[in-house]
């Protein structure tokens, strides 16, 4: 039984480190975008080619690598036709001409663009129309042009939004539980219930949220699991 507690804690250990690291990678893939989005916005107006120039040497280490990894195969000749590096994408930055830099900088960027409503203003009215820049696979701020102008609908079904760090830490637990005690974990979002003790624990313990919420995503997504068809054959 020692044993088994023994290599219980380490799991919910390793658990959590992995929880830490995947919120900070979020976070920091998420500072790239928006930063990368900030430049792309900027690009729309000539008078703050001064900005862009001033910002572009300091994006964060992900935004320089998306930035020189398209770069590389849109414009390998940014360089003067040497292998292009960072250094020499940073130096065209602050040596094109302004024309140029507005006009090559944006594709460098975004993978792909579209059209979206701005923000609901206090006043019940739209800001203007704007296109919202592809970055790293994702549409930040998204409202397609074509829906009703009025307060944005939420993407999911109810609920608070998920949070797949979260999710992924719980489904670890329970995973841990079954292989220290044998047996799954009573489907409830209850703290009273001891593995619903232990996840309200840690999980007020990493900052991570709501613990009832993550619960019943969790219970909702083991239903669903559940429900589906086996394709294994039966004897």
């Amino acid at each position: 039984m020692p044993v088994v507690m023994d290599a219980f804690v380490a799991g919910i250990q390793i658990a959590l480190g992995r929880y830490r690291q995947s919120k900070a990678e979020d976070h920091r893939r998420r500072s790239a975008r928006e930063d990368l989005r900030d430049l792309f916005l900027a690009c729309g107006d000539e008078n703050n080619t001064p900005k862009i120039r001033r910002k572009f040497p300091r994006l964060p280490v992900l935004a320089r690598e998306e930035l020189l990894r398209r770069a590389k195969v849109r414009h390998p000749d940014l360089n003067g036709g040497a292998d292009l590096t960072w250094e020499g994408l940073c130096g065209w930055s602050q040596t094109c001409p302004n024309e140029e830099l507005l006009d090559k900088l944006p594709g460098l960027i975004a993978a792909g663009r579209a059209q979206s409503y701005g923000q609901l203003r206090d006043d019940g009215y739209n800001s203007a129309p704007h296109v919202e820049p592809m970055i790293m696979g994702e549409l930040l701020r998204l409202k397609p042009v074509g829906e009703p102008v009025a307060a944005r609908k939420s993407a999911h079904k109810g609920g608070h939004p998920a949070d797949k760090a979260v999710d992924d830490l719980v489904a670890e637990l329970a995973l841990l539980w079954l292989e220290a005690t044998g047996n799954p974990p009573p489907s409830s979002r209850s703290k009273k219930q001891p593995f619903g003790q232990m996840v309200y624990l840690l999980l007020e313990k990493a900052g991570a949220g709501s613990p009832q919420n993550a619960l019943r995503r969790h219970w909702a997504a083991v239903k669903r699991h559940r429900s589906r068809p086996s394709n294994i054959p039966v004897a």
